[in-house]
């Protein structure tokens, strides 16, 4: 029985997909949220494997019919607007906002990682919903793998803690199969709102 290696992914390959992962500046936290990638790529695809080609072909999702946007063009999208949100409240707010850009980031970028595990080509090579996302869908084996590899970058995401000044705060909550969300959170817990990206 033959066997192929893997390829191995760092963050200058990863960030060939996804440049917005340069823009994280914790070199650690980078690097691990590279190893996500690489994980999700080389084991996805029914175990086959992904080639960056291939997932630049995958459509952004199978649950709306033939849809433009590519899987990597709306995570590049989505990276991008949560950048563009923090911009906005650091600008327009009079006081500051304490934002996690690097956390931001990574969690944008790790919103759909799951994807390549749920997803895998049948035999005439067209990408559908593999046996394993049946049973697993993205959001959980996203989580799963990203706090398998790093528990640190899944208990940075989706913590939180009440603002010890008057002013606000965002943090990203939850990774879902349609947006990253993000805790805008007031003074008072009854103001806490979501914001979709």
């Amino acid at each position: 029985m033959t066997t192929t290696k893997r390829p191995k992914y760092g963050v200058t390959q990863i960030a060939q997909l996804f440049p917005s992962l340069k823009r994280i500046k914790d070199k650690s936290l980078r690097e691990r949220v590279a190893a996500v990638w690489n994980e999700a790529i080389t084991t996805g695809c029914g175990g086959k494997g992904w080639t960056f080609d291939e997932l630049r072909a995958v459509k952004f999702t199978l649950l709306a019919g033939d849809i433009e946007m590519t899987f990597v063009e709306h995570l590049n999208s989505c990276a991008r607007q949560c950048i563009a949100i923090a911009d906005v409240l650091e600008k327009s707010f009079r006081y500051d906002i304490p934002i996690q850009r690097d956390i931001l980031i990574a969690g944008a970028l790790l919103a759909d990682v799951g994807k390549p595990l749920e997803y895998d080509k049948d035999a005439s090579g067209k990408v559908v919903q593999g046996t394993f996302g049946q049973q697993v869908r993205h959001p959980f084996s996203g989580v799963a793998l990203a706090y398998t590899l790093s528990p640190r970058i899944v208990t940075k995401a989706t913590r939180w803690s009440a603002p010890s000044s008057r002013s606000s705060f965002i943090t990203p909550i939850s990774w879902t199969s349609t947006s990253l969300r993000f805790l805008v959170s007031a003074p008072r817990r009854s103001d806490f709102k979501e914001v979709h990206c």
